[in-house]
C-alpha cells in the first residue's frame, strides 16, 4: 500500500468497533447475495470465477423459462413483473400453485457457484465468529466450514422452512454462545472444533419448499416473524 492510499481503518466506518466485536466473539455477520456473486481471482491470472446470480439475474432466468410457455408468454407481454418476488409469484400462478419447477430453476442457477467465495473461507477460519445469519439459498458457507482447517463444528444450518408449520428449534448450542460470553482466544478448541451456528432466514436449496421467493412468501414471512415457531 502506497503512502497516498487510504488505510483500511479509515475506509471502513466503525472499524475498531467491528474488530473488537470479532475478537470478543460478539460479531454476527449477516450475509446477503453479494457474498456469493461471481468474482475475478487476481491470484490466478484474473480468472473469472462463476457465482450465484443476483436477484435481477434470477428474475431474468425465471422470465426466460416462463416465455417458453405459450400462455405465460402472452401474459408477460401484457403485464411485466418488475422484480424477482413478483416474477416468481407470476411463475407459480401459471404452474397452478405448484412450486416444483420454479425451485428446480432456482437450484440450477444457484449451483453455478461451484465452490465457496473468499469471504466464506475467511469467516469460517475466524474461530471467534460463532454465529452467521444469511438470506442466501446456497450452501457455500457450509462447504467452507466442513473443509476449513482447523476444523469448525458446524451447528445447523437451521432453516426457516415455510413449508412446515413447526420450525426446527436450534439445539446443542454451547453455553458460552447462549450466554454471549466473550470468546476466550487462549483456550484450545474442543475436539469437535470451534462452534459455528448458521441460520438461513429465507430457506435453502437443500430443503424443498423452503425458499422465500414469491411476493406471497415474503408477506407471510413478515406477518409471522414474531411467531415463536
Amino acid at each position: 500500500m502506497s503512502e497516498n492510499e487510504p488505510k483500511l481503518e479509515a475506509a471502513i466506518p466503525s472499524f475498531e468497533r467491528i474488530v473488537q466485536a470479532i475478537r470478543s466473539g460478539r460479531c454476527i455477520p449477516f450475509l446477503g447475495a453479494g457474498v456469493s456473486l461471481a468474482y475475478t481471482d487476481w491470484r490466478n491470472g484474473q480468472d473469472s470465477i462463476p457465482g450465484c446470480p443476483c436477484a435481477s439475474k434470477l428474475k431474468d432466468t425465471l422470465e426466460h423459462a416462463l416465455r417458453a410457455k405459450p400462455h405465460a408468454s402472452l401474459e408477460l407481454q401484457r403485464v411485466s413483473p418488475v422484480d424477482l418476488p413478483s416474477m416468481a409469484e407470476f411463475y407459480v400462478y401459471f404452474d397452478n400453485g405448484q412450486r416444483g419447477e420454479i425451485e428446480d430453476n432456482v437450484k440450477e442457477a444457484i449451483r453455478s457457484a461451484k465452490w465457496p467465495r473468499p469471504i466464506h473461507w475467511v469467516l469460517t477460519c475466524v474461530p471467534s465468529v460463532r454465529c452467521v445469519f444469511t438470506t442466501n439459498y446456497d450452501e457455500l458457507l457450509e462447504e467452507a466450514a466442513r473443509k476449513v482447517n482447523p476444523r469448525r463444528n458446524l451447528l445447523g444450518p437451521w432453516i426457516y422452512n415455510q413449508s412446515r408449520i413447526g420450525q426446527e428449534k436450534p439445539k446443542g448450542i454451547p453455553l458460552d454462545v447462549t450466554l454471549n460470553r466473550p470468546f476466550r482466544s487462549g483456550v484450545a478448541a474442543p475436539p469437535e472444533g470451534h462452534p459455528l451456528i448458521l441460520y438461513k432466514m429465507h430457506g435453502s436449496v437443500q430443503c424443498p419448499g423452503s425458499l422465500l421467493i414469491t411476493t406471497y412468501d415474503y408477506v407471510k414471512y413478515i406477518a409471522s416473524w414474531r411467531d415463536e415457531r
